[in-house]
């Protein structure tokens, strides 16, 4: 049975459809998609290949994150969390 303590506020944003004014390419901005949602959100330990990158240790951080579902919901969106 699925039940996944939702007590952590995130928002989802999506990659904006604009182009580029200069070079006409995607802008790389994103745009919120769903605002404000609640989910299980668990820290993961990183692997030894996430935490060290070339001899250099990366700012990103891995979770794992449950919710309910979503239709629309896809990898090329992102998860905020705090703000960041």
């Amino acid at each position: 049975m699925f039940n996944p303590r939702l007590d952590t506020p995130i928002a989802i944003e999506k990659p904006s459809t604009v182009e580029d004014a200069t070079y006409g390419g995607p802008s790389g901005a994103f745009v919120p998609w769903v605002p404000r949602l609640f989910v299980e959100w668990q820290d993961a330990l990183p692997g030894r290949s996430e935490s060290l990158r070339q001899g250099l240790e990366t700012a990103r951080n891995t979770a794992r994150v449950r919710l309910r579902y979503l239709s629309g919901l896809d990898s090329s969106m992102r998860v905020i969390r705090d703000g960041v």
